[in-house]
């Protein structure tokens, strides 16, 4: 029997020309919800579109990612969805993204698996060309195909996130249940998180990193410290500690990055989570 796929696309400040490039895209599945989370209602836009697949609306007011993408979820679920994929709005996929993960579910036993992941092919983190699958640890969220099972079994997005580390959290929370995390190599999916800048010494080019502006490290710390007293897991650990020494030794305006660390300390101390 072949295996219901639904597509959840969490958009915000998205243009019409996001909706059409996001409802246009070739790949193979049953049903699209597009998760509106700030912006135009593009309800009535949506309603008049003629797209390959069909395609349902939410409306959210800037309530955050995590249950932004839970309330897509609970309509993707009712919707008998036994997979449910969730693409970034600036995402793209190769032709045959949703072939992959089909062929694997048909030749594979998958109760014990939470999430099939795609190799993520960016400028600072290009694709390793190889085939099969892997065991990983985490995978980010865009691309990622979950387990409808296993969602109703350890629950949705933990809606303490409001931008970074639901996904980081849900691979923990599925992995402490005894669940794996798989990744299928011949998926690719094309997502740029963040800016990418230069280290040059000499004014040549040694390696790139991510950037983002200083308010974003508010919510990446304020979930990191979230995720260590949740789970004491060594590598989220680590991941936050290079976060900060980027900071110290990469970025401008360090003040400023300093001052939302230190504001989310606070802020996690006081159970006071500014948005």
């Amino acid at each position: 029997m072949r295996n219901r796929i639904i597509c959840i696309v969490p958009i915000f400040n998205a243009e019409k020309y996001d909706i059409d490039r996001i409802t246009n895209m070739q790949i193979s599945i049953d049903e699209m919800i597009i998760v509106d989370d700030n912006g135009d209602n593009f309800l009535t836009y949506i309603q008049s579109m003629k797209a390959k697949t069909e395609v349902k609306y939410i409306y959210n007011n800037n309530i955050g990612l995590s249950r932004s993408i839970n309330s897509g979820l609970e309509l993707a679920i009712s919707d008998k969805a036994d997979w449910i994929v969730i693409l970034n709005q600036d995402s793209s996929v190769n032709e045959d993204f949703i072939g992959v993960f089909r062929n694997y579910i048909m030749h594979n036993s998958c109760d014990n698996i939470a999430v099939l992941a795609p190799q993520h092919d960016y400028d600072r983190h290009r694709r390793y060309k190889k085939d099969g699958v892997e065991r990983i640890r985490y995978a980010d969220l865009s691309g990622c195909l979950f387990n409808t099972k296993v969602i109703q079994k350890i629950g949705m997005f933990d809606e303490f996130f409001f931008i970074d580390g639901l996904d980081a959290e849900w691979c923990l929370r599925a992995r402490k249940n005894g669940y794996k995390i798989i990744r299928c190599n011949e998926a690719v999916i094309k997502h740029q998180p963040g800016v990418t800048k230069s280290f040059k010494l000499f004014k040549k080019g040694i390696f790139m990193y991510g950037w983002h502006p200083a308010k974003r490290y508010y919510y990446q710390f304020l979930s990191g410290i979230y995720i260590h007293d949740k789970y004491h897991d060594i590598p989220s650990d680590l991941f936050m500690v290079v976060k900060f020494f980027k900071v110290l030794l990469l970025f401008e305006g360090k003040n400023d990055y300093l001052k939302e660390i230190h504001r989310a300390v606070k802020d996690y101390k006081l159970s006071k989570y500014a948005k």
